[in-house]
Parts: structure tokens; C-alpha cells; sequence
């Protein structure tokens, strides 16, 4: 019988109670724990863990502009320049905090989808899956370049998406997004899916500069009402930007939602391209 336990106990040191009572209580993620870890896909936890990280860099990256190294009061700044009616922007501490990335600037932006029942291969339950890209590319001499991505054939678009993004991207100079922890963590899974294509898109990570945490750092307006959502920052920054002004889709929700009735066997080609 203590022969028995040592081995039971030895089979399960890996396991522990708050893993089966939190996200790993999956039989099959259990099963890849204990017998074939390295097949285990942790890129939606990557993500969770993505986003903490980022509140941990905002409360150390938020100083005063005084530089007497304390913390600003949030809830201060926002009640002031809510009863000012003011907007407050650090551009010495911008300039700042973007002046050591330089040479050609990407702008990327990803839309995704998750299946509570997986329809492709390879993919898991919530899985975000990315099926279109944005990407502005601004040269040192001001030109502008746009490239894109978007699949609707219906076929899982990862891998397919994986290549234009590397291609894109090229090899040199930041990535600018907003809110690093979505994007980087969309592209780790794609790096654990595609294992020959890892290493170019884990360059690609390594070169993300996440705006997010400036953005709240150096700028707020009355007229974000609290948060630093890009859709409550663009139309406050910029007025003659609004999501209200785009035609077609206007947000990822909408994104979802066309990208599914274009996919779609029974949705006609005219259709298609409408959407």
C-alpha cells in the first residue's frame, strides 16, 4: 500500500489543488500536465498574465512630472481636470517615453474570434483567433504605407495570417500598439500553433511598444470620462476621429459579427464583398 501512494503521489506532484480548481481543471489539460507538457498551449493565460503585468508597469511608470519619484493620484488628475474641464498633457514626458524608438514606426492592430466549440484544428474552446490585420507603416521621410490582412474563405487563418504578418513587419523598427498584452499574447499563440514560424514571430513581440501605459502616464481629458479605452481617448485627443465617423464596421464586436456572416457557406459572394 506505501508502495502504491509513492507512486500515486509521485505521478500527481505536478498537479495541485488550485490548479484544478482554477483554469487547468480540463481533463485534457490535466492529461498534458502530467504526460506531454511541452504540447500545452498557455497563450489565453499569457494574455491574463499580459494585462497584469501592464498594471504593475502603470504604477511603476506613473510619476509626477515634478520628478520627486510619487505616484499621481488617478482619481486626483481626474477630478481636476473634470472640474476644470481641461485637458492635461505631458508632452516633454511623451516626447520622453517615445524618443528611444526610432527608425520606421508599424502601427498594428488585430481582430479576433473565439469559438466556445472549436471549428478548426489545433485551435481550443475561447481560443482568440486572429483572422485580420492593420498595419500602417510610417518611413523617416513621412511616407505612409498601409498593409492588411483578412481571410474569409472559412479555412483557419493562422497560418495564413502568420506569413503576411512576418512579411510585413520585416525585421527592424517598433510596433506600436495599444495594449500590448492582447496582441503579444495573440501572436504567442500563433508561435506555440506554428512552430516553424516562432521564431520570426517571436521577434516580432520582442519589437512591440506598447502605448497604453504612456497614453495614461501623459495624457487625459475630461471627455474620457475615467478610462483610457482608445475608443474613449481617440474622439478626446482627436474630435474629428471618431468611431461614429467610420463607415462600415466600427468596432470588434461588429468586426465579429461580419466576419461570421462573410465566412459563412450560404452568404452570397456580392454579399461577401458588401461586408
Amino acid at each position: 500500500m506505501i508502495k502504491i501512494l509513492s507512486i500515486r503521489n509521485s505521478s500527481m506532484r505536478q498537479l495541485s489543488k488550485s490548479k484544478i480548481i482554477s483554469f487547468r481543471q480540463c481533463p485534457k489539460r490535466l492529461w498534458l500536465e502530467l504526460h506531454r507538457p511541452e504540447l500545452r498551449d498557455d497563450s489565453g493565460s499569457e494574455i491574463v498574465f499580459a494585462i497584469g503585468n501592464q498594471v504593475g508597469d502603470v504604477a511603476r511608470q506613473i510619476y509626477d512630472t515634478n520628478g520627486n519619484g510619487k505616484l499621481i493620484d488617478v482619481n486626483e488628475l481626474i477630478k481636476r481636470q473634470s472640474i476644470t474641464g481641461e485637458p492635461w498633457f505631458d508632452a516633454e514626458g511623451a516626447a520622453a517615453d517615445l524618443a528611444p524608438h526610432t527608425g520606421t514606426a508599424y502601427f498594428l492592430d488585430f481582430e479576433t474570434i473565439s469559438f466556445g466549440v472549436p471549428i478548426w484544428k489545433g485551435t481550443r474552446p475561447y481560443q482568440q483567433l486572429p483572422f485580420q490585420f492593420s498595419l500602417h507603416i510610417v518611413a523617416l521621410g513621412g511616407k505612409i504605407e498601409h498593409r492588411e490582412f483578412l481571410d474569409i474563405s472559412g479555412d483557419d487563418p493562422g497560418e495564413a495570417f502568420s506569413r503576411a504578418l512576418i512579411e510585413h513587419c520585416r525585421t527592424e523598427g517598433p510596433i506600436f500598439v495599444y495594449n500590448a498584452g492582447f496582441e503579444n499574447g495573440v501572436m504567442r499563440g500563433l508561435a506555440v500553433r506554428f512552430p516553424a514560424l516562432s521564431p520570426a514571430l517571436l521577434a516580432i513581440v520582442d519589437r512591440v511598444v506598447d502605448l497604453l501605459p504612456i497614453a495614461r502616464k501623459r495624457y487625459y481629458h475630461p471627455n474620457q470620462h475615467g478610462t483610457w479605452s482608445l475608443k474613449a481617448v481617440l474622439p478626446a485627443a482627436c474630435p474629428d476621429l471618431t468611431y461614429e465617423s467610420l463607415d462600415g464596421v466600427k468596432d470588434g464586436q461588429a468586426a465579429q459579427g461580419a466576419f461570421l456572416e462573410a465566412m459563412a457557406p450560404e452568404t452570397t459572394p456580392e454579399r461577401k464583398k458588401e461586408t
